[in-house]
């Protein structure tokens, strides 16, 4: 009977082998289904915080939009119809009013320099005006928060310049930033969530159109200047 034992043992151990198989296959199925589970949530977390982004950066470029807008309205309303920067488009043109009243205000001396080609050369390249304006209006709103912490008050400016170039676009924005003060491009906005919006909108339509977005600073006169080059659209 010793072998029938041994056989039985045997046979015994084989299925719990079975079933511990099937036990380990079964927990690597739901492994499987669980990670598969954990991917799709971070995928649809990663879709969700770009929706968020997208519409953060439209609420931020839309009030900038409305405001130039309402400002063109208001200048026709009082006769002023003349473009003020010769090269600009209309809407460019309307958002340098814009400044330049936003400057007198603040005591901050605007200027500005624009090639008469400019906007020739942008239908050349198919780059957006909408594109060109947002350039220019989030560059200029960094460099008026950052004049208003110069003092006195003499010692503010804001240059800009539009100009053609062979291959390009050019977008050049400088102002003078505090003494003693390095730039880390930090908001003092109450709305903090529009932190950064900004620069990054600028690096986005850079990049869309081949270019890129780099500050440079010179030191002696502490003039901090943003250089935006925009070329053809990458596919």
């Amino acid at each position: 009977m010793g072998w029938l034992a041994t056989l039985m043992v045997a046979i015994a151990a084989l299925a719990l082998l079975g079933l511990g198989l099937r036990f380990v296959e079964n927990l690597e199925l739901e492994n499987r289904a669980v990670e598969s589970q954990l991917r799709a949530a971070r995928l649809y977390d990663k879709a969700l915080e770009e929706r968020v982004k997208e519409m953060q950066r439209f609420r931020h470029d839309i009030n900038g939009l409305l405001q130039a807008i309402e400002y063109s309205q208001y200048l026709q309303r009082n006769g002023e119809t003349e473009p003020a920067f010769k090269g600009a488009s209309t809407l460019i043109n309307s958002t340098l009013k814009l400044a330049k009243q936003q400057c007198a205000e603040a005591n901050i001396d605007f200027s500005c320099d624009i090639d008469e080609s400019f906007i020739a050369k942008a239908n050349g390249l198919e780059i957006e005006e909408s594109d060109i304006y947002a350039v220019v209006r989030n560059l200029i709103e960094n460099a008026l928060e950052a004049s208003m912490e110069i003092q006195p008050a003499s010692d503010r400016f804001i240059f800009t310049r539009l100009s053609a170039q062979e291959n390009g676009l050019a977008i050049e924005v400088s102002n003078r930033i505090a003494k003693n003060e390095m730039p880390t491009f930090e908001t003092t906005k109450e709305d903090v969530h529009q932190h950064g919006i900004g620069l990054q909108i600028v690096n986005d339509i850079a990049t869309r159109h081949g270019g890129d977005a780099r500050p440079s600073l010179d030191a002696a006169t502490r003039t901090l200047s943003m250089h935006v080059q925009l070329g053809k659209k990458v596919k």
